[in-house]
C-alpha cells in the first residue's frame, strides 16, 4: 500500500501547482463577479436613488393638481349655486311682472270704460 503512494507522489506533486493555478483562477473570477455585482448594486442604488426623487416629484404634481381640481370644483359649485339664485330671483321678477301687466290690463280696461261712460255723460248733458 505505502508502494502505491510512493508510485502516485510524483503525479500528485504535478498536480499540486495546477490546483493552486485553478484556484487562484477560480479566487480572480469570484473577485471579478463580485466587483461586477458590486458596481451593478451602485447602478441600481443610483437608479432607484434617481426613481425616488422622480417619483416625489409626481407625487407633489399630484397633490398640487389635485388641491387646483379640488379649488376649481368649489369654484364651480359656488357659481352653480349663484347661477341658480339668479335663475329663482329672475323667476320672481317675471312673476311680478306678469302681475303688473294683468294690473295694467286692467287699469287700462277700467280707465277706457270711465271715459267712455264720461263722454256718455257729457253727450246727454250736452243734449239737454
Amino acid at each position: 500500500m505505502w508502494q502505491i503512494l510512493f508510485d502516485l507522489l510524483p503525479h500528485l506533486t504535478r498536480l499540486v501547482p495546477m490546483a493552486d493555478r485553478f484556484f487562484a483562477t477560480r479566487t480572480a473570477s469570484e473577485k471579478a463577479n463580485e466587483a461586477a455585482l458590486a458596481s451593478l448594486a451602485a447602478t441600481v442604488r443610483a437608479d432607484l436613488t434617481q426613481l425616488g426623487d422622480t417619483h416625489t416629484g409626481l407625487s407633489q404634481q399630484l397633490a398640487d393638481q389635485t388641491a387646483l381640481l379640488t379649488a376649481a370644483a368649489l369654484d364651480t359649485k359656488h357659481a352653480r349655486i349663484a347661477i341658480q339664485s339668479v335663475e329663482a330671483r329672475i323667476s320672481t321678477l317675471e312673476q311680478r311682472a306678469n302681475v303688473a301687466m294683468r294690473l295694467l290690463a286692467i287699469v287700462l280696461m277700467l280707465l277706457s270704460a270711465t271715459l267712455l261712460l264720461l263722454a256718455a255723460i257729457l253727450l246727454k248733458l250736452s243734449h239737454r
